[in-house]
């Protein structure tokens, strides 16, 4: 009787203990979380550092035999996706991250094509499977320009010292003028548009969006920038270098549309 009433005893007070232990952890305060970790520009810049230095040793031990290729081209892609997907990353920087990618690759190739000489155990397959690299890397940097090109974007054109002009502060751009025939375009383009003269949108894009109102096309480079067309009525006007703020390089076709300010 007296041996289960010690047990009894003891186990009350085991359950006592243990039920106070979770009672402390629940009631206690939750630890704070370390900064660092939610950091995602530091995140960003270390998962960049670390893919960069993994195919860096890779480059060097592929070369040596003691890595394949395939695992060259993995890593070489693994840092032009870090690249391309840290905060902030410009659609220039996607291009560039997709063109480095494919430099990479059409190096690795040119190395693998030089190893068969060294002997049998550098295959045609091997061989063919970096001419797969190439092809692959070159679609992703051709995504990359259609995406680049493919985005609507709007400034805001004004009357300015009896010239259209505009601001876009991000890309360096305060009281950007439009010179050489552009302005006579854009009088044509706000013909409908009230009080333009005081700010208007301008949409643009290098691929038909709806509504667009006129097309205009490339038709050569000179002094520095690139001329355009535009067809009904018949005009023609010069962009500055300005125009490479916003596309990687000048489209062969604009589509724009004006409209009142909102």
């Amino acid at each position: 009787m007296k041996r289960h009433l010690r047990i009894g005893l003891a186990g009350v007070v085991s359950l006592w203990v243990l039920l106070s232990g979770v009672k402390a952890f629940c009631d206690s305060p939750a630890k704070p979380v370390d900064q660092k970790t939610s950091d995602r520009k530091t995140l960003d810049k270390n998962r960049i550092e670390a893919a960069q230095g993994v195919y860096k040793k890779l480059v060097d031990e592929q070369r040596m035999g003691e890595a394949s290729a395939e695992e060259v081209y993995r890593w070489s892609g693994r840092w032009a996706d870090a690249v391309a997907e840290a905060l902030g990353a410009t659609k220039k920087t996607r291009v560039e991250a997709a063109a480095d990618h494919l430099a990479r690759m059409e190096e690795l190739r040119r190395v693998v094509l030089s190893q068969r000489t060294r002997g049998p155990h550098h295959s045609a397959t091997i061989s063919e499977a970096t001419r797969y690299y190439v092809v692959d890397a070159q679609i992703r940097l051709d995504e990359a320009r259609k995406a680049a090109v493919n985005a609507i974007m709007v400034i805001m054109p004004y009357r300015y010292d009896g010239t259209w002009v505009f601001n876009d502060p991000k890309r360096g751009l305060v009281h950007e003028p439009f010179v050489a025939g552009i302005p006579r375009m854009l009088d044509w383009f706000v013909k409908d548009v009230p009080n333009a003269e005081k700010g208007f949108r301008l949409l643009f894009s290098a691929e038909p969006f709806p509504g667009y109102q006129k097309k205009l096309t490339w038709t050569r480079r000179g002094h520095g920038g690139n001329y355009y067309r535009v067809d009904d009525p018949p005009m023609e006007g010069w962009l500055c270098p300005a125009l490479l703020k916003y596309f990687p390089e000048a489209p062969p076709e604009i589509y724009v549309k004006a409209e009142p300010k909102q």
